[in-house]
């Protein structure tokens, strides 16, 4: 480490944004939809679908890790928040 207590070894995974392509295979990867993904954050499937697309620039870091943060739906904890 450097002596800024950073370590200068990693990479900043979170540097660049995803693009829209790479949500939405994150999203089917998981099994999810964008609609369940609206339900489980209590917004609607057209926000979701904005914040994919980007085109306006609103989406940030924070929205990214909401994404993939998500559970794979697989393991029956998130069916069961959507429930």
């Amino acid at each position: 480490m450097s002596k800024d207590n950073k370590d200068t070894g990693t990479i900043d995974a979170f540097g660049e944004l995803m693009d829209e392509f790479q949500i939405k295979a994150m999203l089917k990867d998981k099994g999810w939809t964008q609609k369940e993904v609206g339900k489980y954050f209590g917004r609607r499937e057209e926000w979701v679908s904005r914040l994919i697309k980007n085109k306006d620039g609103s989406r940030g870091r924070m929205h990214d890790c909401m994404f993939r943060g998500l559970p794979v739906k697989s393991c029956g904890i998130a069916q069961l928040l959507l429930d």
